[in-house]
């Protein structure tokens, strides 16, 4: 058959010399960002060498529509320009020695005149870009990585062991666990151990000079499966994977995990015995399964290798028998390859893909259905405790809210890795709160993003997420928005300590993941980009002195598994911290980085130092980062508060000089520190104290004096008195944008786009409760609790956020 797959089904058409070859995709979810753009790269992998000249240019037929996939068929072709039917007239009397010629004849009564036809591997360029759309949605939707490299040349092997006898070696595994696409195309074998990919080149230079071929190994890693994925019997996980790759032209052999060599061992050497893990999950202390057992995916990486023939076509004069059955020699021309190893890596990829795609598809239309029956009350070796059951694979909530988020921040956006120059965050705020500020809509407006590079939207309640009107604003200026997550008063400390730490049998902490995991939903599903995590509390229980250093302790292991979980559904997101506890556990805001704070730091994208910070400050963590941490002076934010509350230079229209310290702080040339700008509303609010800003003339002054602030300038009359006098020296106002150098976007040749944060709403629009109780407790946590407590009165306010946009 040519179609592969249940849910996900790919049918692949066309021959090696035909007008073109592409496939048909049906099942693909909806909603999904798609475009050739997204395709071509691994379509330009899989293309051949010198053997022929094809561009292998992907397009896309149907199914996709202003850049996002239908849910409907999906079709792609991709055009034959170099196929040359005239360099096979040799073989018209000759079936070709290992080549399908024969048994295509026995099987159809016909067959293509020239090249392989559907057994070419020419048709595989339709696995390929389907194997492409499947992988991507897995990275999106669970952060999958699958990565294949050439483990073997003929005799010459990666090294994968201490000895020949042995099993896989830990060197070995990790360096699956961390291999990236980008180091296995680093040499034109795709092989990452270096001296061996020399050897593995010059093996295949030696075949082609022999006019010869030469077949090997490709190794295949999934990293991030969902657990869960596989069926028993006959429809295994391993079997399916052998199926997919067996399929693959020139393919002779598959095994998986340790493979034949675990024939060779005593069960109490290759058992994966379990243990519970850093991150708090069951798993297994080795992974001699390949992440497969029973047929199942238990978390784990899977690891397999396909075996690939020599190629069959060689340039050698061979002794063989025409279709008649006359003896006589067969001496072929054409353009082949010596070795087919290498450019069989991306395809090894695609069909794992596709594999694991549509085992995901099977795996969740079971759990959905599931879902609606009353929940089971079973001893745990039969199933796992009530709401434990929601993982990775959980159907997503019905919120309309949810069911059309708006869209990610575009890469090109994304802020300059590569540039020297220090970020700008703004963590917008009123003094007062945003409850507490007169009515007037207009009072809730920021139309700076060309000035910053993220917005945190932030609150003083537990769980704060952006609604969609503002996510909208934020990423059509290419800024990054963060939601917050704070820990404050007695309840903060209470929650902070049920979620970072329970007793172990062990006598230590450990941390519990769900939150994290709970949190990571949430960003993905609205397509904001992180979090900024603030605990002002201390961390100590009363009757136990060690326990703030050791809920300290778990806090930086909790913090860790998020950022590593967050990156792995969203590569770009942010998770920043803020200055406040220090790593004994205490309540200390530092005002810099030091060692107080530093595992913090390290743990996270940022740390956002609090705001009464002076020079000596700003060396010191200079100081520090050359040390410890060189090149990431970007990611420590220096707070400053525009009400002047204990900042640098007194805040206000004095904010700039604040900013303009911090960038010197650094050498010329070396990275600068970034900008932490903690409550802007001053400018409303400095006005807003005086006069109701329903008056259009005070409101013109709140505008007045926001452009001044924002853009600097020459002192104008209509700048409000009472905000004047926050300064001394106005003629020497500089502004945000001066300040960083950014003069050239004051004046945007469009309308900046307002984001309208926080117009009077119901009390419920964030979570400010405790948060759900943890599993294992006498009602456990479940990650559908935060939706429901975030997002139920975000779905009621849907109409009043976006009616704006």
């Amino acid at each position: 058959m040519s179609t592969f797959g249940t849910l996900f089904r790919v049918t692949t058409y066309g021959e090696s010399h035909c007008a073109s070859v592409g496939a048909i995709i049906d099942g693909c979810p909806p909603g999904m960002p798609l475009s050739d753009e997204d395709i071509q790269p691994q379509m330009t992998r899989r293309r051949p060498g010198q053997s022929r000249n094809e561009q292998d240019a992907v397009q896309l037929q149907s199914g996709v529509e202003a850049g996002y996939t239908l849910g409907t068929p999906i079709g792609l072709m991709v055009r034959n320009k170099d196929h040359r039917p005239h360099d096979y007239t040799e073989t018209d009397d000759y079936p070709r020695p290992s080549h399908a010629d024969w048994t295509y004849l026995l099987k159809y009564g016909i067959k293509a005149s020239s090249g392989g036809g559907r057994s070419s591997a020419r048709e595989t360029i339709g696995r390929v870009a389907a194997g492409t759309i499947a992988e991507r949605y897995l990275k999106m939707a669970y952060g999958v990585e699958i990565v294949a490299f050439v483990s073997s040349v003929g005799k010459i092997h990666i090294p994968d062991s201490a000895g020949d006898d042995d099993l896989l070696s830990e060197e070995y595994l990790q360096l699956m666990h961390g291999l990236t696409r980008e180091k296995v195309d680093e040499n034109i074998v795709r092989c990452p151990h270096q001296e061996t990919a020399e050897l593995m080149e010059e093996r295949i230079h030696e075949a082609k000079a022999n006019n010869d071929s030469i077949g090997g190994t490709v190794t295949c890693v999934i990293r991030h499966s969902p657990v869960g994925l596989g069926e028993p019997v006959f429809d295994k996980l391993e079997a399916k994977l052998a199926h997919a790759m067996l399929s693959i032209p020139a393919t002779k052999g598959f095994e998986i995990g340790s493979g034949f060599k675990g024939c060779e061992v005593p069960g109490s050497l290759h058992n994966d015995a379990f243990m519970q893990k850093p991150d708090g999950r069951l798993g297994t202390k080795t992974n001699r399964s390949g992440g497969i057992q029973g047929g199942i995916t238990n978390g784990e990486d899977i690891y397999f290798k396909i075996a690939f023939k020599s190629p069959a076509t060689i340039s050698q004069e061979q002794t063989t028998a025409t279709y008649a059955g006359k003896s006589g020699v067969l001496a072929t021309r054409g353009r082949h390859d010596p070795c087919v190893v290498p450019r069989a890596v991306p395809i090894v990829e695609a069909m794992a893909a596709l594999v694991i795609m549509d085992a995901v598809l099977i795996q969740n239309s079971r759990k959905a259905a599931a879902s609606l029956l009353p929940e089971l009350n079973l001893p745990p070796s039969m199933a796992l405790p009530p709401k434990k059951m929601q993982d990775k694979m959980t159907p997503r909530p019905p919120f309309e809210e949810f069911a059309t988020p708006p869209a990610p921040l575009p890469t090109a956006l994304l802020p300059d890795q590569d540039s020297q120059r220090g970020k700008v965050l703004v963590c917008h705020d009123y003094k007062g709160g945003y409850r507490e500020i007169g009515g007037d809509e207009r009072e809730y407006t920021f139309e700076h993003f060309c000035s910053i590079d993220t917005f945190v939207y932030f609150s003083h309640h537990r769980v704060t997420c952006p609604p969609k009107s503002s996510i909208r604003a934020a990423h059509a200026a290419g800024t990054a928005i963060l939601g917050t997550f704070v820990f404050e008063w007695d309840a903060g400390k209470a929650d902070i300590v049920e979620l970072v730490a329970a007793d172990g049998s062990d006598g230590f902490r450990t941390v519990n993941t769900r939150y994290a995991d709970m949190l990571v939903e949430l960003t993905r599903e609205r397509n904001f980009d992180g979090w900024l995590v603030n605990v002002e509390v201390d961390l100590g229980i009363e009757g136990a002195p060690d326990s703030a250093r050791k809920h300290a302790a778990a806090l930086v292991s909790w913090l860790a598994y998020f950022s590593a979980a967050l990156k792995r559904a969203i590569p770009h997101a942010q998770l920043l911290w803020y200055d406040a506890v220090t790593i004994e556990g205490k309540l200390r805001w530092q005002n810099c980085l030091n060692h107080f704070n530093l595992p913090f730091f390290q743990a996270c994208d940022g740390i956002f130092c609090n705001y009464w910070w002076r020079e000596e400050h700003l060396r010191a963590t200079f100081e520090l980062l050359r040390k410890v941490a060189p090149g990431r002076a970007k990611d420590v934010y220096f707070g400053i508060d525009v009400f002047g509350r204990g900042t640098y230079a007194g805040g206000g229209f004095e904010t700039w000089r604040a900013m303009h310290a911090i960038r010197e702080a650094t050498p010329a040339g070396s990275p600068e520190f970034s900008t932490a700008l903690f409550a802007p509303g001053w400018t409303v609010e400095a006005e807003s104290l005086q006069h109701s800003l329903t008056s259009p003339d005070a409101h013109a002054r709140w505008r007045a004096d926001d452009r001044y602030f924002w853009e600097g300038g020459p002192p104008t009359p209509s700048v409000a008195v009472e905000a004047a006098r926050q300064t001394r020296e106005r003629r020497e106002q500089r502004g945000i944008q001066r300040a960083r150098q950014l003069a050239a976007l004051t004046a945007p040749t469009a309308s900046p786009i307002p984001l309208r944060f926080r117009a009077p709403v119901p009390a419920d629009f964030d979570y400010n409760g405790p948060l759900p109780p943890l599993p294992g407790s006498e009602i456990a946590a479940s990650r559908q609790k935060i939706f429901e407590c975030v997002s139920s009165a975000a779905v009621s306010m849907q109409s009043s956020h976006d009616s704006e946009m």
